[in-house]
């Protein structure tokens, strides 16, 4: 998601409009935008049956979190999500788009489509 820092709100992006409507098919309950930590961390989904946040990287590419400061700032964040019991998934933009994602949830959450 990206957040718009003066409303405090966040507007979904495609990829993660899209994995939303896969999960639905797939008949996995999951919830967007959840605060895992005392920190302002956040998934961009969890499933909730299965205490595993989803983590959709856009600008892989072009950089997105994946540079300097920032990619130090991730580790942080998926490390401390591990090891306060979260299992942690990532795909890209291009994973979700192309159905990868959704294949890879059905086959090891399994699923009713």
């Amino acid at each position: 998601m990206t957040k718009r820092k003066a409303q405090h709100e966040f507007k979904l992006t495609k990829q993660q409009i899209l994995l939303g409507i896969h999960l639905d098919e797939l008949g996995v309950r999951f919830q967007r935008e959840f605060k895992f930590c005392e920190r302002d961390w956040r998934f961009d989904i969890i499933l909730l049956d299965y205490r595993i946040g989803i983590e959709i990287s856009g600008g892989n590419f072009s950089g997105g979190h994946r540079r300097f400061k920032a990619q130090e700032d991730e580790y942080n964040k998926l490390n401390t999500a591990t090891v306060t019991g979260w299992k942690v998934l990532q795909f890209t933009n291009y994973q979700v788009e192309c159905g990868h994602a959704r294949a890879f949830l059905k086959h090891w959450l399994g699923g009713q489509s």
